[in-house]
């Protein structure tokens, strides 16, 4: 079976950490459910994306503004996770984008002449959030693909030599947290997926030793290897 991920590196990671990359058909990262759902930019419209050498990073920055980069059919088994909502939201006439690291470090906000789109973790946010898991619902072909939740989530805390130690941001990660339920809970009620999956909670843990660092949606090889059980036994 092959899977498609539309989320972050916390669900990417179960495959290429266990290396199982064979196993993965497309993924996009980077892309707010907000932005995906919007309206897209022209490709005249879009700046020349000079300010950062990955070309995978580029690719996603511009999958984000055309709002493509998933192509699905019914037969599709698609994971979603929403650990990239943690970037804001920035508007261009009534086209949304994700103020990711690479948007700022294109220096977009300028060329798209953007402003804030709303705050996050607000009542309005998950209005508009609600609304968003509709448009995304009515884009997916008929019949749906199969679809998985990754209830990823940040990690409060990281392995150090002598035991578990608070990672840095502890209010923001609990803030995150706090959105990403309601995230996953709004998401879950409108699509109504095949199944959902998570981590218990003493597997939430980052490595400091990760690929890409220590963060607190790094986390131990432990965790891949729970939600990579829970994905083979899903009996999809």
């Amino acid at each position: 079976m092959e899977y498609s991920i539309y989320g972050s590196c916390v669900t990417r990671d179960i495959f290429s950490e266990l290396k199982l990359d064979s196993y993965v058909k497309q993924y996009q990262a980077r892309c707010s459910l907000h932005s995906k759902v919007s309206e897209p930019f022209e490709d005249a419209e879009i700046p020349t994306l000079i300010g950062i050498d990955s070309n995978w990073q580029k690719k996603m920055v511009n999958y984000d503004l055309k709002k493509n980069g998933l192509n699905l059919s019914s037969d599709d088994v698609l994971i979603v996770d929403f650990i990239d909502e943690r970037f804001n939201i920035m508007k261009s006439g009534t086209t949304l984008m994700t103020q990711s690291k690479e948007f700022n470090d294109l220096d977009l906000a300028s060329k798209l002449n953007c402003t804030k789109a709303f705050s996050r973790g607000t009542d309005l946010e998950f209005d508009f959030w609600k609304i968003a898991c509709q448009k995304f619902k009515n884009l997916l072909p008929s019949p749906h693909p199969t679809i998985i939740v990754h209830k990823g989530i940040f990690a409060l805390q990281y392995i150090g030599k002598d035991g578990l130690i608070d990672l840095p941001n502890r209010e923001f990660n609990l803030e995150m947290n706090r959105r990403l339920e309601i995230y996953y809970s709004i998401f879950i009620e409108v699509l109504n997926p095949n199944t959902v999956i998570s981590a218990p909670k003493e597997l939430i843990i980052a490595e400091p030793n990760h690929k890409w660092g220590l963060a607190p949606f790094h986390y131990i090889q432990e965790y891949y290897e729970e939600l990579w059980g829970q994905l083979t036994s899903s009996n999809l």
